[in-house]
């Protein structure tokens, strides 16, 4: 289990060297690189304040359809996981300066992040889904889907652009 402090946390979105809406985490089960760039296209949200919620906690294959992922699959696709469900499989935590504890995604490793992006600016989505299905996608929100502490975990995130 990797723990980072929330300084260091927002030192690892900003080392990838994109602005708050492209930075990019990695989901724990099938290794996507996602941004809340994603999240957007993908129908969670309209911006980046609607989806930053949803950000580093849940995957966005939850709006895209791309249901349970299986092993062996590729990653790239996304998947169902969202961290506030009841098995705690999780990779990384941020620790807050009052103590608070809370599972996060991964931030990708800046070159990963670039590489996401460069796909993103190529074809229109960083996911490897067609883009009829991106546009489609209707929202799937659960009661796991929300963050225990919506505010708190949306403080995680950099500051918008």
């Amino acid at each position: 289990m990797l723990t980072a402090s929330l300084e260091e946390f927002r030192a690892a979105l900003a080392a990838q060297g994109l602005g708050a809406r492209h930075v990019a985490v990695r989901c724990p089960i099938c290794d996507t690189i996602q941004s809340p760039q994603d999240f957007i296209d993908a129908g969670a949200g309209r911006d980046y304040d609607s989806v930053r919620r949803f950000f580093a906690f849940s995957c966005v294959g939850r709006w895209t359809g791309a249901g349970n992922h299986r092993r062996g699959w590729p990653p790239g696709r996304g998947c169902t996981w969202t961290l506030g469900g009841v098995l705690p499989i999780h990779t990384y935590e941020v620790v807050t300066p009052s103590g608070a504890v809370y599972p996060t995604f991964e931030p990708a490793m800046p070159a990963e992040a670039l590489a996401h992006h460069a796909k993103r600016q190529k074809t229109g989505s960083g996911l490897q889904l067609p883009a009829k299905r991106l546009a489609h996608a209707l929202p799937r929100v659960t009661p796991h889907t929300r963050s225990p502490a919506p505010v708190a975990l949306a403080a995680l995130t950099s500051p918008r652009e």
